[in-house]
């Protein structure tokens, strides 16, 4: 199945992806369609990281190592360029509705932090006995990565 068929047949569709840089024998072409492939796909997010030799491992018996510092400099290319992604994807967010699981009090200024079925962490303003359970809240803003947000729930009380 090609991409526009599976974003048509699962609306909103979250795509995420794990990228080792930096891997015995990547070259140049190799990081470049990298990042035309996470540009291409428009995945939500990476998880990133730069390839390290692990005792035992096959590829430790693997030549043509790239050098830490040509990695370290991919890495850091490939990061800007799933975070541009993910900005612009999560910009195209606000203003949209969304269920979410209430986790728990955020990290910083007593807020509850939530998260929906695609993985996107949203805060909002409510009661503790919130959490554990579902609501729906609409997104306001972002960071790029994290949301902020309204509960439908608070929105009607002050409308009714």
């Amino acid at each position: 199945m090609d991409l526009a068929r599976l974003r048509a047949a699962v609306p909103g569709i979250a795509l995420t992806t794990d990228i080792i840089v930096g891997f015995p024998g990547e070259t140049e072409e190799d990081f470049a369609e990298t990042v035309s492939l996470v540009e291409a796909v428009g995945f939500d997010d990476a998880y990133t990281f730069r390839y390290s030799p692990r005792e035992g491992t096959p590829a430790t018996r693997l030549k043509d190592a790239v050098p830490d510092e040509i990695a370290a400099e991919r890495l850091e290319q490939l990061i800007a360029v799933v975070r541009g992604v993910a900005r612009r994807k999560n910009v195209a967010l606000v203003g949209t509705t969304h269920e979410v699981l209430v986790e728990g009090r955020a990290k910083r200024g007593g807020l509850l932090q939530t998260r929906t079925r695609t993985n996107k962490v949203a805060l909002v303003d409510g009661p503790e006995a919130w959490i554990g359970t579902y609501r729906r809240v609409r997104f306001t803003g972002t960071t790029g990565s994290t949301f902020s947000a309204s509960s439908l729930e608070r929105e009607l009380a002050v409308v009714g």
